[in-house]
């Protein structure tokens, strides 16, 4: 009879697991099987095995790593199962005592390979923890909670890993007054360095250095398409943003399109990254040496197609029978042309395995393995691990590269101009009723000479969402606001004493020294024209 039991054990206290280990032993239940914080044991005679375990130096599907398991069986132990690197074994009581370092200098440098890994993991948290929550705030224009919520876990799981290097810490020192141990580690120190990454730690730091390229490389090619296709219509690309806040295309006002071009504009965000994808693929050479080109046309053959299939495929069929993010491109097509969305659909999965297709007779998956040492890896494990990249990518763009030029419900629309704004009121307010709290796709622009114009949003509850100041200003972002009343306030500032008061108004007062002295020529303007245009567009 079989028991699945869930427990938790940090990896730097190994013999708190296998103590565990050969305690169920002797109660009779052995060990037969193991998951991450998961183990099957099976009723059997007490004590009748002894149980180890090892963090491996590479994954536990690494050439090396099976030949030192094949040398461990060879000594008349049993491989039970790895987990992410760690090898489990067990011996036979009755064959003698069972042990997988032989003195303490081995078990020394063990410990140090455990700390290079709990070392590397942990500042892969932290370096995380800031750039990536960082890159959040930024595009997000501010740092909100999903900033904070993330910072706050990487940087938990840094603090984990911190304790884990102290206790390894502890156990080296229990053992350096062993002369043997000193000369053992005096000569793992002459080979390498308490920093220095193993095999499976390079495979992720390449994997992830490799996504974020790769990923903003098919964000510039999905605002290509789009603006590509604007420019074939004779329209004015306003601005063309990758790494701001929000990745999007701004077309000068007024623009235009026949139906049929609106629709290609929309679809011209996957149709430029397929078609470069598609030739890439097409002139691919495995004998290249450089892993870097390898990795990217491998995400490209892989990823790509599931990112395409997930949007021109999934939210069309998701339209009929629930209502799919109206801001996505495949939605404003299917709405634009009328075409209906079994048809988007079909014809994108047949787009798509002729894509794969072209991708598997160039045998690109089988190269890009190899090259990684992991030929063993199945199908399907490859599959869904392309999945779940795909999925990332999808998450990325709902949460920051919504794009507003066109759909969408306007729940705000204003244009309007003054002819001469110091004979004018020179502070506005425009209340928005909305009906419930989401991401809002803004289209903020003003026009004027001589003066400065701020423009903020004010939520409910009476705190500042956003605020911009400028004699010119152009934006286009995606910004959270609350359900209820919110607040368009517009003041004009004339001179240098009216922009450091509302600096002051919104408790900015410390910078008032920085931004004056960048904005001060604006106050010069000795022209005629006066006249200032406010436009807002909230979908």
């Amino acid at each position: 009879m079989s028991k699945i039991i869930y427990k938790f054990f940090a990896g730097w206290d190994y013999e708190k697991e296998e103590n565990w280990l050969n305690m169920m032993s002797a109660k009779g239940k052995q060990l037969i099987s193991v998951g991450i914080c998961r183990y099957e044991f099976e009723d059997g005679e007490p004590n009748k095995y002894t149980y180890r375990y090892e963090l491996l130096k590479n994954p536990s599907d690494h050439p090396e790593s099976l030949e030192y398991i094949r040398f461990v069986e060879e000594t008349g132990a049993e491989h039970i199962g790895s987990v992410e690197g760690w090898a489990y074994f067990r011996k036979e009581t009755s064959a003698g005592e069972f042990n997988l370092f032989s003195d303490p200098s081995s078990i020394a440098s063990y410990n140090m390979r455990m700390l290079r890994m709990v070392l590397g993991v942990g500042a892969t948290q932290v370096i995380l923890a800031f750039v990536l929550s960082a890159l959040i705030a930024w595009i997000m224009g501010g740092w909100f909670f999903v900033s904070t919520f993330l910072a706050a876990i990487f940087l938990g799981f840094a603090v984990l890993c911190a304790f884990g290097a102290f206790r390894i810490k502890m156990k080296l020192s229990r053992l350096k007054n062993d002369f043997g141990v000193q000369a053992g580690m005096a000569d793992f120190y002459g080979q390498t360095s308490v920093f220095t990454f193993g095999a499976g730690a390079k495979r992720v730091v390449v994997s992830i250095i490799g996504m974020l390229v790769w990923l903003y490389l098919y964000i510039f090619l999905h605002e290509a398409g789009h603006a590509l296709v604007a420019i074939m219509y004779g329209n004015t690309i306003e601005s063309f943003v990758v790494f701001g806040r929000w990745p999007h295309v701004s077309l000068g006002l007024p623009y235009y399109f026949t139906d049929f071009g609106l629709g290609l504009f929309l679809a011209g965000g996957v149709i430029l990254p397929m078609l470069c994808g598609a030739v890439a693929i097409a002139f691919y050479r495995p004998g290249v040496r450089h892993f870097w080109y390898h990795e990217f046309i491998y995400r490209t053959a892989d990823i790509l197609p599931f990112i395409t299939l997930i949007v021109w495929a999934g939210f069309p069929i998701m339209s009929l029978f629930a209502t799919p993010p109206p801001w996505e491109d495949v939605t404003r097509f299917i709405n634009v042309t009328g075409i209906h969305p079994l048809v988007v659909a079909a014809c994108t999965v047949a787009i798509v395995a002729v894509y794969k297709l072209l991708a598997r007779k160039k045998k690109i998956s089988e190269k890009w393995s190899e090259l990684r040492g992991n030929q063993k890896e199945s199908r399907a494990l490859n599959t869904l691990g392309s999945f779940g990249m795909a999925a990332f990518v999808i998450v990325f763009g709902f949460i920051f590269a919504p794009s507003s030029s066109f759909g969408g419900d306007h729940v705000f629309h204003m244009n309007a101009t003054w002819g001469d704004i110091r004979m004018e009121a020179r502070h506005w307010e425009f209340p928005i009723e909305l009906e419930e709290s989401r991401m809002y796709s803004v289209d903020l622009r003003t026009t004027g000479n001589g003066f400065l114009a701020a423009v903020s949003f004010i939520s409910p509850y009476g705190s500042r969402t956003f605020w911009e100041v400028g004699e010119n200003i152009s934006h286009s972002f995606g910004l959270g606001l609350a359900e209820g009343i919110t607040t368009l306030e517009v003041v004009i500032l004339m001179n240098e004493y009216d922009f450091a008061q509302f600096l002051s108004d919104i408790g900015e007062e410390n910078r008032i020294p920085e931004i004056i002295a960048n904005v001060r020529d604006v106050f010069d303007y000795s022209g005629d024209d006066y006249s200032f245009n406010l436009f807002v567009k909230i979908n």
